[in-house]
């Protein structure tokens, strides 16, 4: 009987000094040593019956820091079925997409959707997330909600319609422009959405909507050459080559060169029948930025249109080298965009994103 009384007073003091869950919780905090960390976060999880909120957090932190993504993937999904701090689950996230593992990411993003589905930190990494992995639908429709949580933030607004252009969808980054002119914005980001809005309405060949938006610029005190370019490109469009020649030069004797404002007078020597100078500007161009498609199929335009106009001189064969120039640039340009679209849908397929670094390489 004294035995086993005895027995029973040493099991008591065995556990008595049986460390608690919160103590090596305490201990892995202050340990400096990761795979201690990771050993003590362990056994603290292990003796509170795999229910330590806290400590899974930091076994997840401490496990992506030492790469193993394997735990990290398995703690995530864990961590997402659990009711904790907004705050802790997305310093799981954060630091999963840093690491661009984007399935431990996923489950606790999910997650957080139905509680933060409006929060400005939660949208900003939805939006990595969704960049990532190629999901451009995901992406724009993340953006959106974040122009709405902070609709003054001009940078999401840049963010969206920057992301419409990647896509050539241009009237839908038109569109977010205009939108985003709808808010009350600091003049410095008016602006910049305002110089956006003008470069997209230039590119679609919408002079009147350009020329609001130029107008609008120099009301708001914009000069320099920056805004003469601006003003030739538009004259350009509207058909008027000699005002925007005129208007060109006195920023390219600002700038110095250019290569698209170089490119663009000689487009415009070229409208005008000035050969030579348009010869003179384009090669320049050329060997400035050698894979200019522009450049190239308007200098073989130029040689052609200058012999056509004087029969003696033979610029057959130069418009016919610089036109197979121009196929070959413009032929690799395409392949570039239909790999492009293509890894939207796959991002890590491998032989696609080789022959993408091959083709671009040719262009340097």
């Amino acid at each position: 009987m004294a035995f086993l009384a005895g027995s029973i007073v040493v099991c008591g003091l065995l556990w008595s000094l049986r460390p608690s869950p919160e103590s090596l919780y305490q201990q892995a905090l202050q340990s400096k040593e990761l795979y201690d960390k990771k050993r003590l976060l362990q056994q603290a999880i292990r003796l509170a019956n795999d229910d330590y909120p806290a400590a899974e957090v930091e076994l997840c932190l401490v496990s992506a820091r030492l790469k193993d993504w394997s735990a990290v993937e398995s703690g995530t999904a864990k961590l997402s079925q659990k009711k904790l701090a907004p705050s802790d689950l997305m310093k799981v996230a954060r630091v999963c997409l840093e690491a661009q593992q984007w399935a431990s990411a996923k489950p606790i993003l999910d997650a957080l959707q139905e509680t933060q589905g409006q929060n400005e930190d939660y949208l900003r990494l939805r939006c990595a997330y969704f960049q990532g992995t190629g999901d451009h639908r995901g992406l724009i429709d993340a953006t959106v909600l974040l122009t709405k949580a902070a609709p003054h933030q001009t940078n999401y607004w840049l963010l969206l319609a920057q992301i419409h252009e990647l896509l050539e969808q241009n009237a839908a980054a038109i569109a977010v422009y205009q939108e985003a002119l709808d808010h009350e914005l600091s003049r410095l980001d008016e602006i910049k959405i305002r110089s956006r809005l003008l470069e997209q309405l230039i590119h679609v060949g919408d002079a009147p909507g350009a020329r609001d938006q130029l107008n609008a610029l120099i009301a708001a005190g914009e000069a320099g050459p920056r805004i003469e370019i601006a003003t030739a490109r538009l004259y350009h469009l509207e058909g008027q080559s000699e005002l925007a020649l005129a208007s060109l030069e006195p920023a390219l004797q600002r700038i110095g060169e250019i290569p698209e404002a170089i490119r663009l007078r000689g487009v415009l020597q070229l409208e005008l029948g000035k050969f030579d100078e348009a010869v003179r500007d384009l090669k320049r161009v050329i060997e400035l930025t050698p894979h200019d498609e522009i450049a190239l199929f308007k200098l073989a335009e130029s040689y052609r249109r200058w012999g056509k106009q004087d029969p003696t001189r033979d610029e057959g064969a130069l418009a016919d080298k610089y036109h197979q120039r121009y196929l070959q640039v413009h032929q690799r340009q395409l392949r570039i965009k239909a790999i492009q679209r293509e890894l939207a849908q796959t991002p890590d397929h491998p032989q696609l994103l080789k022959e993408l670094e091959q083709l671009k390489a040719e262009t340097r």
